[in-house]
């Protein structure tokens, strides 16, 4: 840990063993302590602030507090909210809207700060995973994301009809199952020449010395 940085638990329970969840925050003591206060006191706008969040963000989520219970579909990969649940996302807060020009700068940052920090490759795999196609449905309360690789689910709000949001993606991945539907891509039907099949055929042909059977002969007389 860097010098003059400390450690703290957000949430008191943690001490006491009542909970699971682990909140910490890591920072200059002065900064801990504070967004400590603000965290246990409900103090959203404060701890938006401390973490650095955008403003607009911060106010949005100050108003209502309950996330829409379908997301958006982003103009942009890094702001992809559909890995949320697993905890993959570049923008850790909940954007205000899909085209938030300062939530995509913070997710630059970010990003570029993990890479100067060693975990090059780690952010590489994480840009690369948001930018995959990936759909997301929920109806009854159950919401289900299917991506490339993977399908999910979670709980999430009541909702009498289906809803779905597509994302569309820009990369798919070589490990990506096919299908006929969205957002699997469809199965190439190879040439019977570039089937596997042929290609093994091609390494034990089968020897045709003695064998006299033309073709005419076997349209003419045809099979008996």
């Amino acid at each position: 840990m860097a010098t003059g940085h400390t450690l703290r638990l957000l949430d008191p329970r943690l001490e006491h063993g009542e909970t699971l969840e682990h909140q910490v925050a890591v920072g200059q003591e002065s900064a801990v302590l504070a967004l400590r206060a603000a965290w246990n006191q409900g103090d959203v706008r404060t701890v938006g602030q401390l973490l650095g969040y955008p403003a607009c963000c911060v106010q949005a989520y100050a108003e209502n507090r309950t996330p829409a219970a379908i997301p958006f579909s982003p103009r942009t990969a890094l702001l992809n909210p559909l890995w949320r649940p697993l905890g993959l996302h570049a923008a850790p807060h909940h954007v205000c809207a899909p085209d938030c020009q300062e939530s995509l700068g913070f997710s630059e940052r970010l990003l570029q700060l993990g890479r100067e920090l060693g975990f090059g490759p780690e952010f590489d795999w994480l840009q690369q995973l948001l930018s995959w196609p990936s759909d997301w449905s929920c109806l009854h309360g159950i919401a289900e994301v299917r991506t490339p690789i993977l399908k999910f689910t979670y709980w999430t709000a009541y909702t009498a009809q289906r809803a779905e949001v597509r994302i569309t993606g820009s990369d798919y991945p070589q490990e990506g199952a096919h299908g006929l539907r969205f957002p699997y891509q469809r199965p190439e039907h190879l040439k019977v020449s570039e089937s596997r099949g042929h290609q093994l055929g091609l390494l034990h042909p089968i020897d045709s010395s003695g064998i006299d059977v033309s073709v005419s002969s076997l349209v003419r007389h045809g099979p008996r």
